[in-house]
This record gives structure tokens, sequence and C-alpha cells, in this order.
């Protein structure tokens, strides 16, 4: 296996405008395997499985800093949503 990932569907906030959405998760891809257009590939396919079952708003989260991960996202089609701030005491 060189990568992997896996689509759930999940209830949003209830401010937001849509029922449902597909929620991608666990997405990786192997280190020596990256630039070849596997994450496209397993997005893509996600995605249509997703469609499938009537979901059209897609969300995933990243860290901010793994700039490869967010170009690789952007390349699929996603866009920049939130931004989740955080403060941890020690």
């Amino acid at each position: 296996m060189v990568s992997c990932g896996y689509v759930q569907k999940k209830a949003p906030r209830h401010y937001l405008d849509h029922d449902f959405y597909a929620y991608l998760g666990f997405m990786y891809t192997m280190p020596e395997h990256r630039g070849k257009g596997i994450n496209g590939q397993l997005m893509a396919d996600l995605k249509q499985w997703a469609k499938k079952r009537g979901l059209t708003e897609f969300r995933l989260t990243v860290y901010e800093g793994n700039l490869s991960a967010i170009r690789a996202y952007e390349k699929a089609g996603l866009s920049r949503h939130l931004l989740e701030m955080r403060w941890r005491e020690e």
C-alpha cells in the first residue's frame, strides 16, 4: 500500500447551509510515492463515491504548515476555508 484515505458522511454545524458533508480523513501517501498523482486519483475516487450518495460538500483538515499536502488538496479542487487557532498552556 502506498496511499490511503477514507470518506465519512457527517452532519455539519446547525448554522451551515447543507444537511451533510463528506469528510475526507486519514489522507496519506508515502513520501517516495508523492508527486505521482496518486493522491489526486484517490481523492477523485473518494469524491465520486460520496457524490453517488448525494454528498456535494467536501471537507478535510490539514496542518497549516503542511504545504505539500495543502498544494495537493488545492490541486484536487479544494480551497482554504477556515483557520483553527489554539493556545496550549504548558
